[in-house]
């Protein structure tokens, strides 16, 4: 009978454990979605919404097509709401980029780790674009989404064309929508 009870106990103790983390602490479900417009004179918009805490940090690369090597790299702040609209200039009109907004828990102020973790250990695996990939080294738990930016015939001074794309969380998607 004591047997039961005790076996029963840690069983319950490891079952809230497994939902919680056990430094009492809730694993967060990260959302970012949103929309990136390219212009012809370059600029590029990103209007993403998200369930980041306020201050959360968001990387922005663009790597050249079918390269690792990243051509431009940015940051932008999520406000209050979880919106975030950064503007920014790529390279090259002529070039195709492959865009990744990342959560990156390492690069993040203190009292975002504090929610997300050291290295994203709180953040829920079952979120959408959740990786665990190797950042500096280390094992990092985050978040990464992607887009692309297409090329155009030519750069214009305003922004007389532009084209939109929504954010991914499978690049190998991408590739089929521009087919």
């Amino acid at each position: 009978e004591m047997l039961k009870k005790s076996v029963m106990g840690v069983f319950i103790i490891s079952l809230f454990c497994s939902l919680i983390g056990c430094r009492g602490q809730l694993r967060q479900d990260v959302l970012i979605m949103g929309s990136i417009k390219e212009y012809s004179d370059r600029s590029v918009i990103l209007s993403l919404s998200s369930t980041l805490h306020e201050n959360s940090i968001l990387h922005v690369t663009l790597k050249e097509n079918g390269s690792d090597q990243i051509a431009w790299e940015g940051e932008t702040k999520v406000k209050e709401d979880g919106y975030i609209k950064y503007e920014f200039k790529r390279p090259k009109i002529s070039e195709q980029y492959k865009l990744e907004v990342l959560f990156v828990p390492e690069k993040q102020p203190a009292s975002v780790k504090e929610i997300y973790g050291e290295s994203g250990e709180y953040i829920r695996e079952d979120s959408l674009g959740y990786r665990s990939y190797t950042y500096d080294g280390k094992k990092v738990d985050g978040i990464v989404m992607y887009g692309i930016l297409t090329t155009f015939d030519k750069e214009t001074d305003g922004k007389s064309q532009h084209k939109s794309w929504e954010l991914v969380s499978d690049f190998a998607n991408i590739e089929s929508m521009l087919e």
